[in-house]
C-alpha cells in the first residue's frame, strides 16, 4: 500500500512528523514500516519517503524529487449547486482533473463556494485514490476572462474546447498530446452570444452524446474520456 504526505512548504531535507489525524490513518490502514511513502508538496515535485522506527515520523529516502509528468487537464465550469459541487469535486480529483476554473456565464446560477471546503475535498479524494498532484481550484472568473487568466496562470499551450448540446464531433476526437481546456455551461446552456464568443476565439465544440448532462456529470464524462485517451 502506498502512503501520501502533502506539505505545501516543507524543508524536505529534515524529518517531517505526522500530524495526529496523518497517525490515526496509518494506524487505521494497518500500515507497516516497509509500505511505500510519497512525500511533497501536491504541485509540482515529490520523493521517495519511509516510516521513522515509531512511525510517526517521515524520512525522505531519494534525492532529487521526481517531477511532475501527468498532462494540464483543465476543466473550466459553471457551479453545480448544492452538495453536486462537492461530488464533481471528489470525483474530478479521482479522474486526473490538473486545475479547476469556476467560470461565470449569464444563465450562472451558483457564483460562490469555500474555497478552503473545495481544498479539504480534493486532498482526502487523492488520498482514497492515491493520486499524488493535488488539483489547483480558482474563484470563479467571467467568461470573457477565461482564456487570458489560463494562459497567465495556468499555460499558454492549451488546446481549447466546449462542450455543446448541439450538432458537434464527438469529443472522443480530441487530441491530447498538449493541455486541454474544456469549457462546460450552466444549467440551460451557453447563450447565443457566448456560442459567438467562442467562435470568435477559434474555440472548436464538441459533443458528449445525445442526452444532456448535468454540470457535474459533463465534468466528469469529459474527464473520463480525456483519462481513458491518455493511457
Amino acid at each position: 500500500m502506498t502512503f501520501l504526505v502533502f506539505r505545501k512548504e516543507c524543508d524536505f531535507k529534515e524529518e517531517i512528523p505526522l500530524s495526529a489525524a496523518e497517525i490515526r490513518h496509518v494506524r487505521a490502514r494497518r500500515l507497516r514500516k516497509a509500505d511505500e511513502v510519497l512525500v511533497g508538496d501536491g504541485r509540482e515535485l515529490h520523493y521517495q519517503a519511509g516510516f521513522s522506527s515509531d512511525m510517526k515520523k517521515l524520512v525522505i529516502l531519494d534525492d532529487p524529487p521526481r517531477k511532475r509528468k501527468e498532462p494540464f487537464r483543465i476543466a473550466c465550469t459553471s457551479l453545480p449547486s448544492g452538495n453536486r459541487l462537492d461530488w464533481m469535486l471528489q470525483k474530478s480529483a479521482e479522474l486526473g482533473v490538473t486545475h479547476i476554473l469556476p467560470i461565470l456565464c449569464s444563465r450562472s446560477g451558483r457564483v460562490k463556494f469555500s474555497s478552503e471546503r473545495a481544498e479539504r475535498i480534493i486532498h482526502e479524494a487523492a488520498v482514497q485514490s492515491e493520486r499524488f498532484f493535488l488539483p489547483e481550484v480558482y474563484e470563479p472568473v467571467k467568461l470573457k476572462d477565461s482564456f487570458s487568466f489560463i494562459e497567465n496562470n495556468i499555460t499558454d499551450q492549451a488546446l481549447h474546447t466546449f462542450l455543446y448540446t448541439g450538432s458537434a464531433p464527438s469529443f472522443t476526437e480530441v487530441q491530447c498530446e498538449k493541455p486541454v481546456s474544456f469549457f462546460i455551461g450552466p444549467e440551460g446552456d451557453f447563450d447565443e452570444q457566448e456560442i459567438s464568443f467562442f467562435n470568435e476565439m477559434q474555440v472548436r465544440p464538441y459533443s458528449l452524446g445525445n442526452t444532456i448532462l448535468k454540470v457535474e456529470t459533463a465534468v466528469l464524462a469529459a474527464l473520463a474520456v480525456l483519462s481513458a485517451k491518455s493511457i
